[in-house]
């Protein structure tokens, strides 16, 4: 099977527009009535500073996003995948920007203590992200409905390969699905792998979004947390590929499959974004 592989590097399933456009978030036109960081700071980002898209969790809820655009803030603060979103201007994918925020000390995520950084956000502090990108970068969305490719992730009739999904060696990290691929990085990238450690189905399945450029459901039936490597080639016809793409290699090594039907898929544009204020 071969998929095609957009400019972004990710992989493309072709989709048509089939709603109206709503407009679902408001920005400087209408009230608020999210939730607010106690504190927040929005600078341009270092262009010397090789650290690039990293985002950091502190106890008491203090996050840190160093050189994000603003589509990976709007991706973040409302869990998108880079298929669901599109539109803006141009600087939206260009410049970076570097925010520091602090939530209210009512808030629950003022209660968290991550033990590894790099924890995800609770919800709460997304809603107060979304409110920051709205005062701050004076965003407004608008939703649709796309007809698309819609997969579901499910066992084969021969059943789950259970060997390739092993007790996690260490169940107190946090759940993680890594992307890695064999080439040097001066070569072209031909052999991927994802390694799941204490990794849940729902992780695997966001990976396989992003590769798949279109939502998964997890009909796996699998509960729980595990360790895994799954070996896949974005396209198994081109030379020194030692793998099947990622449908073949699914079932092959972990007997599950990727069902494929048509179905609605929410996309969100944005409709409008200025150049923040910054403090």
């Amino acid at each position: 099977m071969k998929l095609s592989r957009c400019s972004s590097g990710l992989l493309l399933v072709v989709s048509a527009a089939s709603a109206l456009a709503v407009p679902i978030f408001a920005g400087k036109q209408s009230p608020t009535t999210l939730p607010s960081f106690d504190v927040a700071s929005v600078k341009p980002d270092d262009p010397n500073d090789p650290i690039r898209g990293y985002r950091q969790l502190d106890a008491g809820g203090r996050i840190v996003y160093r050189a994000y655009t603003l589509r990976q803030l709007v991706m973040e603060a409302y869990r998108l995948q880079s298929y669901q979103l599109s539109g803006g201007p141009s600087w939206v994918d260009s410049e970076m920007f570097n925010i520091e925020a602090k939530p209210p000390e009512a808030s629950d995520a003022a209660k968290i203590n991550p033990s590894d950084p790099k924890t995800a956000p609770p919800s709460d502090e997304l809603l107060m992200l979304r409110s920051l990108l709205e005062t701050r970068f004076q965003l407004l969305l608008s939703k649709e409905q796309r007809d698309g490719t819609v997969y579901s992730l499910e066992p084969v009739s021969s059943g789950i390969k259970w060997d390739q999904f092993r007790t996690p060696e260490h169940p107190e990290e946090r759940p993680l699905v890594t992307s890695g691929r064999e080439e040097e990085t001066t070569q072209e990238g031909v052999n991927y792998d994802f390694t799941g450690r204490n990794a849940t189905m729902a992780l695997l399945v966001e990976q396989l979004e992003r590769r798949l450029n279109a939502p998964v459901k997890d009909d796996t039936g699998l509960t729980g947390n595990f360790d895994f490597v799954l070996h896949y080639t974005y396209d198994d016809s081109l030379a020194g590929a030692k793998y099947p793409a990622i449908p073949s290699a699914l079932q092959e090594q972990f007997g599950l499959r990727l069902k494929a039907e048509k179905g609605p898929v929410d996309h969100y544009v944005i409709s409008h974004a200025e150049q923040p204020s910054l403090n």
